[in-house]
C-alpha cells in the first residue's frame, strides 16, 4: 500500500492553484491531530512551493509510469540501435532532443533523450501498439 500523495493529504486536486492550496492547508491543519498535522504540514510545504511542486509532480508521474509498467506485458516486435534512429533538436527554451525510428503501420516510435537518461528502453509506436527496445544507447551510458 502507498502512502497517500500530497495531494491526498490535503484534499485536492494536482491542478488546483496554490490559492486552494493555502485554503486546503488551513482547513485540514484545524481538523487533524499531532501525527497528521505533520504530514499535512510537509504536504502543504511541497505544494506551496512552484519549484518543489513540479518536482514532486514530477516524481509522480514518474512513479505512476513505473507502476503502469510492472503491470503491463509488453512484446517487443524489434530492437533498435540509438545510432539508426533520427535525432532532432525540438526548438525552444530547452532544445529537447528527440529520436524518431519509422514503424512498419508508417508513424513513428519517439523517444526523448531525457526518457534515455531515465532508463526508458521499450517505446511504443504512436500510431499502432508494436513496441521497439532502443540498444546500444550512449545516452545513457554517459550518466
Amino acid at each position: 500500500m502507498t502512502s497517500p500523495s500530497c495531494y491526498e493529504v490535503l484534499g485536492v486536486v494536482a491542478t488546483c492553484s496554490t490559492d486552494a492550496v493555502r485554503r486546503a492547508y488551513h482547513q485540514a491543519a484545524l481538523a487533524k491531530n499531532e501525527q497528521q498535522f505533520l504530514s499535512v504540514q510537509a504536504a502543504y510545504e511541497t505544494l506551496r512551493n512552484a519549484a518543489l511542486r513540479h518536482q514532486y509532480d514530477a516524481k509522480l508521474q514518474q512513479d505512476k509510469l513505473a507502476r503502469k509498467r510492472e503491470q503491463e506485458v509488453v512484446v517487443v516486435s524489434d530492437e533498435v540501435s540509438l545510432a539508426d534512429m533520427q535525432r532532432e533538436v525540438l526548438p525552444g527554451e530547452d532544445d529537447e532532443v528527440i529520436y524518431t525510428h519509422q514503424c512498419r503501420c508508417g508513424d513513428l516510435y519517439e523517444i526523448t533523450e531525457d526518457e534515455l537518461h531515465d532508463g526508458v528502453d521499450v517505446v511504443s509506436c504512436i500510431g499502432c501498439s508494436l513496441h521497439i527496445r532502443v540498444l546500444d544507447s550512449a545516452v545513457t551510458r554517459s550518466n
